[in-house]
């Protein structure tokens, strides 16, 4: 129980440093959603379009995508970081790296657990091991 309270009081520590920091953790809406206020993307309808696309071609064509869903994990890399956000259609792969973010963006990020729910704006790519990014 007493790691169960630890956890919980990093979580309330996290919050209040969102809270400096300008943001309000329960916020409403996404803000990166276009005029229409719909998320563009669901983690499924990218992969079944992009299942054939190769990494070299997603590099040439820098498609957009915005997507929103909850964090499912984390692995942390330094100054990057590759996690999964799952929405109501599957579960894809996101990729943070700090020089992309900026340092004010990475700072928010790194204070962002397992369950939390994010919009997340970028370009798709390919991964070394081939997955759709």
């Amino acid at each position: 129980m007493e790691e169960l309270n630890d956890q919980i009081q990093q979580r309330l520590r996290k919050l209040e440093e969102l809270r400096a920091m300008g943001i309000e953790p329960y916020g409403g809406r996404f803000p990166a959603l276009p005029v229409g206020g719909e998320v563009l993307n669901k983690a499924k309808g990218l992969q079944e379009q992009y299942v054939q696309t190769s990494k070299e071609e997603l590099e040439q064509q820098k498609v957009p995508a915005v997507l929103a869903g909850r964090i499912m994990s984390m692995r942390r890399f330094g100054k990057a970081c590759f996690a999964h956000l799952q929405d109501d259609s599957s579960r894809i792969q996101i990729y943070f790296k700090n020089d992309i973010l900026g340092k004010k963006a990475f700072e928010i990020f790194e204070r962002l657990d397992l369950g939390d729910l994010i919009g997340v704006r970028g370009h798709l790519f390919r991964t070394k091991t081939d997955e759709l990014t």
